[in-house]
């Protein structure tokens, strides 16, 4: 398995879908980030999630949480930075068009080099996987993405809007199994 750690996570994590389905009733909307740290290992923050609180929860979280990071917007850049900069080992990737020097061992991505069924990018440390009721494909696609080139971390997130909180329970029971 050249992924030497698998985290997994939910792309669209704040989907108004799962405030009745997933998140405990009453959550505050700000700590459903906080939630998801202690429910997932990987997290994946838009330019909108970009915040100091986020950043800080993140920092603080178990140290099996690893992040995948889209490059936000100048207003929220210097935020970012000065944070990547003290907590790179907490980062797998940042996403964006046009992106900085970045620290420590964080990797650029542009959007098309992230790993997809349909888009099996060879080297990407990020995964992106559509819901399926599909055991077997599940495994096929998990399989696929991991088989890539030695890592120390690799991220895989269930995609969809809504989320299919279904989907990602069985991938990670499946990844339980698998001795992931």
């Amino acid at each position: 398995m050249p992924c030497q750690r698998l985290h997994l996570g939910l792309k669209h994590w704040d989907h108004a879908s799962l405030d009745e389905s997933f998140y405990p009733a009453l959550l505050p909307e700000d700590w459903k980030f906080d939630f998801m740290a202690g429910v997932s290992n990987a997290l994946w923050l838009r330019p909108e999630h970009v915040s100091a609180e986020n950043l800080a929860v993140l920092a603080e979280a178990a140290e099996r949480v690893r992040a995948v990071i889209e490059w936000p917007d100048e207003t929220r850049r210097a935020v970012l930075s000065a944070w990547l900069a003290m907590h790179s080992d907490r980062v797998i990737a940042v996403v964006g068009d046009s992106l900085p020097t970045l620290p420590g061992t964080i990797i650029g991505l542009r959007p098309g080099q992230i790993w997809t069924p349909t888009q099996p990018v060879e080297d990407s440390p990020v995964a992106l996987l559509p819901p399926s009721n599909d055991l077997r494909q599940l495994r096929g696609w998990v399989d696929a993405f991991t088989a890539g080139p030695e890592q120390s971390g690799c991220a895989l997130f269930i995609d969809g809007a809504p989320p299919s909180t279904g989907v990602f329970e069985r991938i990670h029971t499946m990844l339980e199994v698998m001795g992931w």
